[in-house]
């Protein structure tokens, strides 16, 4: 049994011991139960809020040094309050953990395809310049540089290069063209990178 676990477990008999009916298969029960602790991990969370200075209301005359302590508690306190709640609903350590995770990615992902299309955006409007945007999973586990030729793409990687245009006769770019589509260039890997630092990046001749 890991931390959270146990922490559940001791949740559990806790809200036993004080007669709260958690082992309660009415859905009166159930839905009382979500309501009271929901509104209580409110009431915890207003009272962490009042334990570090407010940047939103600089002038409040109740401003204060934050107390690490202090937080801490009253971040536990709205940490218990959510136990109960996953109590309630029966929910385990492990479910709710995959849960987040696919949260997490989801979101993820929705801010590299909003970051992804403000950048392809700049680099279509550089006047002068036939571009050619990388594109595949943004999420990937290789990175190709320097191969946009056609085949059939594995969905699982991306495709790109540091200069984003067309050069005469598939010329090598000039140091001068490497170094203004660099900045873009890193942008991009940045974005590609985020929350997947381990992917493999291989150079095509």
């Amino acid at each position: 049994m890991n931390e959270i676990e146990k922490i559940i477990q001791r949740q559990k008999e806790f809200q036993r011991f004080i007669g709260f009916p958690i082992d309660s298969n009415l859905e009166k029960d159930r839905n009382e139960l979500s309501e009271k602790y929901l509104f209580k991990m409110i009431e915890e969370a207003i009272e962490l809020r009042k334990e570090f200075p407010s940047i939103m209301n600089p002038w409040s005359k109740k401003q204060k040094e934050a107390d690490m302590t202090r937080i801490l508690e009253e971040m536990s306190d709205v940490f218990l309050f959510f136990v109960n709640l996953l109590v309630t609903w029966r929910v385990t350590a492990w479910e709710l953990f995959e849960v987040v995770k696919k949260v997490q990615d989801n979101n993820l992902q929705k801010v590299k395809e909003k970051k992804m299309k403000m950048l392809n955006e700049s680099i279509q409007n550089i006047p002068g310049y036939t571009v050619k945007l990388g594109f595949g999973s943004l999420s990937p586990e290789k990175i190709y540089m320097d191969n946009f030729g056609d085949g059939d793409y594995d969905g699982r990687c991306y495709y790109t290069r540091i200069v984003k245009c067309e050069l005469p006769d598939n010329r090598k770019p000039t140091i001068e063209e490497v170094s203004f589509w660099t900045p873009l260039f890193k942008e991009e890997m940045e974005i590609l990178l985020a929350g997947n630092p381990n992917v493999e990046v291989i150079y095509v001749e």
